[in-house]
């Protein structure tokens, strides 16, 4: 793959793209230039969520989002092929090699990936882990006991303290 001089190769893994990091960066204006995804990542993540890993599925969806962002002419995007691959490494394995190789940045929402890609010299940016929480838990605050939800009825708050509480329709 050619490189432009001064031009930044950024090279995503299973973690940055199974939290969506890589399209989040690009859209906060980030990073800009050429994205690679090798191949071997791709097959990894399809391998995933086949399996039923949903979070291998949003892995996939990021690599077409990746896709929309490369056809507005937002990044370039590559799907690489690496031949040196080999079939006793693991995945992240193949990805530091490959940056290390092409002089990339690792894009990578796993610590210990971080700390060994730069222990090899290569650059990495980390992105963070997107927090999951249930949207239940917009409704508590300090004063919330709990919050009741039945069929058909409006969801309600206990708000208070033991023995002295009242309920609030939300």
């Amino acid at each position: 793959m050619a490189r432009t001089a001064f031009e930044e190769i950024y090279v995503a893994d299973l973690s940055a793209l199974m939290e969506e990091g890589v399209s989040r960066l690009v859209e906060e204006g980030r990073i800009a230039g050429k994205i690679h995804v090798i191949i071997p990542v791709v097959e990894e993540l399809a391998r995933l969520a086949r399996e039923g890993s949903t979070i291998a599925s949003a892995g996939l969806d990021e690599i077409s989002r990746l896709r929309r962002l490369s056809d507005q002419g937002v990044i370039e995007l590559a799907i690489v092929d690496y031949p040196r691959a080999r079939f006793d490494q693991t995945v992240d394995q193949v990805v530091r090699r490959y940056a290390y190789e092409v002089g990339g940045k690792i894009i990578t929402a796993d610590p210990i990936q971080a700390s060994a890609s730069r222990a090899m010299g290569v650059d990495v940016i980390e992105v963070s882990k997107k927090r999951s929480g249930l949207s239940i838990e917009m409704f508590f605050d300090g004063d919330t006991m709990s919050v009741h939800l039945k069929e058909g009825a409006p969801p309600r708050a206990k708000k208070g303290s033991p023995g002295n509480w009242y309920f609030v329709r939300l």
